[in-house]
């Protein structure tokens, strides 16, 4: 809807405010690269805002102009990127996905593994340890944020513990497979 900076800006005057977070559609209908969109993001930067987006791949070519186009503005990307069934995923989504990390103020969220099997995702969800590795070894640990996939994630038969474990049983795997990655990383 047109007037997204102007209700972005009444939000900040009412509620004190850290971050917001919007979902695009799966299809890319070029709201992103909008003037209205534009407006929303540099008042997002003139409040100083992270900007939390739910976007897929069909996203990624407008999330790297966006991030160009307005530098100052920390833009976190939702489940690591939202790829979907990455047992099958095409090369070209994930290759997309870790060239965002070019842009310094582009982050990820580690977080959505249940979502990301081409079957019901069983804990701890192994289809997306590798997808979560490229991405993680892209970005950097630095620009890699733990989500806790609540509220949604008891729905997906996925608990807190779980949503918090994950990330470490990933890491172990990691260290397992490449012995000295979690020194690499500083995250022992």
């Amino acid at each position: 809807r047109p007037g997204a900076a102007a209700r972005l800006r009444g939000r900040c005057e009412r509620v004190s405010t850290a971050g917001i977070g919007h979902c695009l559609d799966e299809a890319n209908d070029g709201w992103l690269t909008s003037e209205d969109a534009d407006a929303w993001l540099s008042e997002a930067r003139a409040q100083r805002l992270v900007v939390s987006i739910a976007a897929g791949p069909a996203w990624f070519e407008d999330i790297g102009r966006v991030a160009a186009h307005h530098p100052d503005v920390p833009l976190l990307l939702h489940h690591v990127g939202m790829i979907r069934h990455v047992a099958v995923a095409a090369e070209a989504d994930v290759q997309a996905l870790v060239t965002l990390a070019m842009h310094p103020n582009i982050g990820v969220k580690a977080s959505g593994f249940y979502a990301g099997s081409d079957e019901t995702a069983e804990y701890p969800y192994p289809a997306q340890m590798m997808l979560f590795r490229r991405v993680y070894e892209a970005f950097g640990p630095r620009r890699v944020t733990w989500g806790s996939d609540y509220p949604v994630a008891p729905w997906e038969g996925c608990s807190l513990r779980q949503a918090r474990d994950v990330v470490r049983l990933i890491f172990d795997q990691f260290d397992r497979q490449t012995p000295g990655f979690l020194e690499r990383y500083d995250f022992t």
